[in-house]
């Protein structure tokens, strides 16, 4: 997790990305600050807590059959289910959560599933079907529903089948999630050297040597 000086570095980057770059939407930085790791593992955690704590309430709530345990009951469910989803909207940022967001999405008929599924085959190294459903999610949905980590992997697959502008918006989405990312950074720039936009690649090596 980022603390301390740190954090104003990161925000000081963040902020000079999205207005440097060719993407312009600042309201995405208000939505997660840090969807690094750490901070994906501490939301999903803190989600799991609650998750249990319903359960249990749950479980005695069904242990008394009346009409207002009954409607009570139905309530809970309700709220478990909405604190899954929320787990599933962090976990698909991280490879090492997709288990656990596929075992939460396993039924619920959500849209992010096929998303889940394209992230699961390119960690499989099935780049082809990766695409193909990377390619059918996006059809049906805008960019940012994509996430960071949707968007930049279908962002490098795009750009490694030739398609570099298409691929290099999603790129640019990803990086105002997590702009410390240094594989992320290092195909920025060399996107942006390949379309010889030197400002944003200057941009970038700035961010990379802030990093280290």
């Amino acid at each position: 997790m980022i603390i301390g000086k740190a954090v104003d570095i990161y925000r000081k980057l963040q902020m000079d990305m999205i207005g440097k770059l060719s993407v312009e939407n600042e309201d995405i930085i208000n939505e997660c600050p840090f969807f690094d790791e750490g901070y994906i593992s501490a939301q999903i955690e803190r989600l799991k807590k609650e998750h249990e704590r319903l359960l249990i309430e749950l479980n005695a709530s069904k242990q008394v059959d009346t009409e207002y345990e009954i409607k009570r009951s139905a309530t809970l469910n309700n709220q478990i289910n909405a604190v899954e989803v929320k787990i599933i909207h962090y976990a698909v940022n991280s490879f090492s959560a997709l288990p656990l967001c596929k075992k939460l999405a396993d039924g619920k008929g959500l849209k992010i599933e096929k998303l889940i599924l394209a992230l699961d085959e390119y960690k499989a190294g099935k780049i082809d079907s990766s695409q193909k459903l990377f390619a059918e999610y996006f059809g049906s949905s805008n960019i940012e529903a994509g996430y960071f980590l949707g968007n930049k992997i279908y962002g490098h697959i795009l750009i490694e089948a030739g398609k570099t502008r298409e691929g290099l918006a999603h790129l640019e989405h990803a990086v105002q999630l997590r702009v410390n990312d240094i594989e992320l950074l290092a195909w920025l720039k060399e996107v942006y050297e390949t379309l010889d936009m030197r400002f944003e690649s200057d941009r970038v090596e700035e961010a990379m040597k802030i990093l280290g």
